[in-house]
């Protein structure tokens, strides 16, 4: 009998984590560092800026969307009123931050002087990127003073790589790929059918797990 509740807790923690796995969002991280870039003159490079209060050019509303985006407020309601340039017919709503949004900015190397340049193309780490997600750059052209996503130029192996009008704050947004069942199954405004499968399956095991612990209980006080 004790080997018979032995393996029930080893099946309910096991669940337990596989659950936690499917529903697990990763938390937002910052960029790494950047690989390779091109677009701008000798004597100058980019990095990532990761203070905040080093952001160059950044007006206030920008600024405090940005604040609200790297606290943990989705994009919908960070952004809620703007019109977002790039990507046609991209719901927000279904992209999560995937990395907090900070300055990329070319400087000279020499001084750190700031200047800018335009259609540049940037490589760059992406420490918690997986297979399974589908990317989209956001970016806020100081410039232009305009929020926009783009498409990448190419993504994977922990990489991405985008070629920008001009530089600023860059963060990395995601949702996960869809598998062939799941686009078929799943309509344009969201099909919630997978986690209610996942949820009733989670409330059946319990069931049984229940009334196995029920039985065991009333053979002991039988004894």
């Amino acid at each position: 009998m004790k080997k018979m509740w032995k393996s029930l807790c080893c099946i309910t923690t096991i669940m337990f984590l596989t659950f936690t796995s499917v529903f697990a969002k990763p938390s937002p991280t910052v960029n790494g560092s950047v690989i390779s870039y091109s677009g701008v003159d000798d004597g100058y490079a980019i990095e990532f800026e990761y203070d905040q209060s080093q952001f160059e050019d950044v007006k206030s509303k920008p600024m405090g969307q940005i604040e609200q985006l790297n606290s943990g407020t989705n994009l919908v309601k960070a952004l809620e009123g703007e019109k977002i340039e790039g990507v046609d017919h991209l719901s927000l709503g279904d992209y999560t931050l995937l990395t907090k949004v900070q300055d990329l900015k070319p400087f000279k190397i020499s001084n750190d002087e700031r200047k800018v340049f335009y259609h540049v193309t940037v490589t760059w780490e992406v420490p918690n990127l997986t297979d399974e997600m589908d990317i989209k750059v956001l970016h806020y052209s100081t410039h232009r003073q305009v929020w926009e996503v783009y498409q990448p130029d190419q993504y994977g192996d922990k990489k991405v790589t985008n070629t920008f009008q001009d530089l600023s704050p860059v963060a990395i947004i995601y949702k996960l790929k869809e598998t062939p069942a799941a686009s078929s199954n799943q309509t344009k405004t969201g099909d919630e059918t997978h986690i209610v499968m996942h949820l009733c399956f989670a409330l059946g095991s319990l069931t049984v797990l229940v009334i196995l612990f029920v039985l065991v209980k009333k053979k002991k006080d039988k004894r």
